[in-house]
């Protein structure tokens, strides 16, 4: 079983409020792209490019 020091540095999409309330907001399809792709991001900012990549690609 990994440390929750570990833990935190490899997903922080499920350990920072700023961004899983971003997230949260997302279209269903894209929370389930972002799942299924197993991406973690660094940064609130690499989630919003992330997002805007797979809205773009919808239209």
């Amino acid at each position: 079983m990994q440390n929750p020091l570990q833990m935190n540095q490899q997903n922080p999409l499920e350990n920072d409020p700023q961004m899983q309330q971003y997230f949260d907001t997302l279209p269903k399809y894209v929370q389930e792209n972002i799942k299924q792709s197993g991406a973690k991001f660094c940064s609130l900012a690499e989630l919003q490019q992330c997002a805007a990549n797979l809205t773009q690609s919808q239209q």
